[in-house]
């Protein structure tokens, strides 16, 4: 009984104990010390690296200011500062800078060799204008530089307040390793009087009688049967216990493997379903349909293509279509852009857009540079012009992710993503928008709601259907147009749906 009271108080005390490491991690907000160390490194890199873009711009203002204070900018001068119509934050800025531009172009026009001579009023009217022109690029400029300097002093204080939590993270490891003692003091106490009281409990039991007889056995006799009725039930057993485990193991299997699962389960009609690649591949997204064209992939991005056009044709014609999954890594972004290669390689004029701004790929497939993108486009109104790669294949416009931003899913639901939709539609045949995971992140979802149609990339034995069910309903949700769905990663050998595409690529000729 001492030893059983003393166990329930050493068990009250590790509970408190491992409470105290669980009040201490959620008032620091900590999961752990290397994962809170890791985001502190990266915050501080990210400040750094703003401060250097700032640094820049503001070297180029204070040059701009020093060149117009001292005695203007003249033709030969103004293009030394050309770096202002890519970094210039200022709307200002850049529009004295590009008006001062016209002018002294305008000015060298008419001086020409057999033009005005500078007396003439024309000129002199040019030239009041450049210099009043120049008045306002200064107020601009200085306006702007100390916009920066305000912006920087704050990035600074930010930048010393994550050198500060940096600082604290040995004390805080301390006062963590103390209390995970205390837990492991008051574990071993515990386990220690939970084996005395049980081998107490062993000595009480040697001290009452062994056994008592209460009913003695009867006279035994052999079974009938022998050897050969053993074999034979042990056999019916274990094909019995094998075809149990067999239905247990279907019944826990929700993955989705043919169209026929993808039917009953999503109620959706499915487009197309992809064989996996066998070409071995090096880069992460294969783009078969240029490495291949006459491979049984291709023939089957072919033939999506055809389901698309059909399927597309009987409703509202879709031009944009957004292409995602339930979850990471189950093709969205090979089909989006192989199905974009066989469409422009069929003649229509088509678009691909990376609408992914956290982890687009695309660019590295077709091997151009991820900026300037899609997120410059949305957030300085650039001309789509000067981001998108035109022609990175015949009728093949490709437009990259662009640089990362803090707030993706904000840009592609904003009034602008959907001007460039609408301004698309007008240009191209195809826009096809790779976008991230619907259970991930919410940017697919406001993305499906500004453009056409949506489709849902599904990859055969992996993607589980109730995931697949919830990415439905988060969609629907938001009244979205959804048209189908692609299985991707059919095996040879384990599905039915890829059994006419095996016959006409693999059949023996004749």
């Amino acid at each position: 009984s001492f030893i059983d009271a003393q166990l329930a108080e050493a068990g009250e005390s590790l509970q408190i104990a491992r409470a105290a490491i669980e009040d201490y991690k959620a008032n620091r907000g900590l999961t752990s010390l290397s994962s809170e160390e890791n985001r502190l490194l990266a915050r501080l890199s990210d400040l750094q690296n703003q401060l250097e873009e700032l640094a820049i711009e503001r070297t180029l203002y204070d040059r701009l200011i020093d060149r117009i204070s001292s005695g203007g900018l003249g033709r030969d001068k103004v293009h030394q500062f050309a770096l202002l119509s890519e970094l210039a934050q200022s709307r200002g800025v850049q529009f004295y800078y590009d008006r001062l531009l016209e002018l002294l172009e305008d000015r060298t026009a008419k001086l020409g060799p057999s033009g005005m001579d500078l007396s003439h009023p024309d000129i002199q009217a040019i030239d009041r204008r450049i210099t009043e022109t120049q008045d306002y690029l200064l107020g601009a400029a200085r306006d702007a530089a100390d916009a920066l300097q305000v912006h920087a002093q704050a990035l600074s204080q930010s930048l010393s307040d994550v050198q500060t939590e940096l600082k604290s993270l040995p004390g805080v490891e301390t006062e963590l390793t103390r209390l995970q003692n205390q837990v492991e003091i008051h574990t071993d106490m515990y386990k220690y009087l939970l084996s005395r009281l049980q081998e107490s409990q062993i000595a009480e039991a040697e001290i009452s009688p062994y056994v008592d007889v209460l009913d003695p056995a009867d006279w035994a006799w052999p079974v009938s049967g022998g050897r050969s009725v053993n074999v034979i039930f042990g056999g019916l057993i274990g094909l019995l216990l094998g075809l149990g485990a067999v239905f247990f193991l279907e019944y826990l299997d929700r993955s989705l493997r043919s169209t026929a699962d993808i039917e009953a389960a999503l109620g959706l009609p499915v487009l197309g379903w992809i064989p996996t690649v066998e070409n071995g591949a090096s880069s992460h997204l294969a783009l078969v349909a240029l490495q291949d064209p006459d491979g049984r992939a291709v023939e089957a991005y072919r033939v999506l293509r055809t389901n698309l056009a059909f399927s597309t044709a009987r409703e509202e014609r879709a031009i944009s279509l957004v292409f995602t999954s339930p979850g990471p890594g189950e093709g969205k972004s090979t089909t989006a852009g192989n199905l974009a290669a066989v469409l422009a390689a069929r003649g229509d004029r088509t678009l691909l857009v990376d609408a992914d701004l956290r982890r687009g790929t695309l660019h590295t497939a077709f091997d151009v540079l991820k900026s300037v993108g899609l997120s410059e486009l949305l957030v300085s109104g650039l001309d789509p012009r000067e981001a998108i790669r035109p022609d990175v294949r015949p009728n093949l416009d490709l437009l990259p992710a662009g640089r990362r931003t803090p707030n993706p899913s904000e840009l592609l639901g904003s009034h602008a993503m959907g001007q460039l939709l609408r301004q698309w539609r007008e240009q191209y045949r195809w826009v096809l928008l790779d976008a991230p995971p619907v259970l991930a992140v919410t940017d697919p979802v406001v993305l499906a709601a500004v453009a056409d149609a949506t489709i849902i990339i599904v990859k055969a034995g992996e993607t589980d259907r109730r995931a697949a069910l919830r990415a439905i309903q988060q969609l629907a949700r938001v009244e979205a147009r959804l048209i189908g769905t692609v299985l991707n990663e059919i095996q040879r050998t384990r599905s039915e749906d890829g059994y006419y595409l095996d016959y006409y690529y693999y059949a023996p000729e004749t």
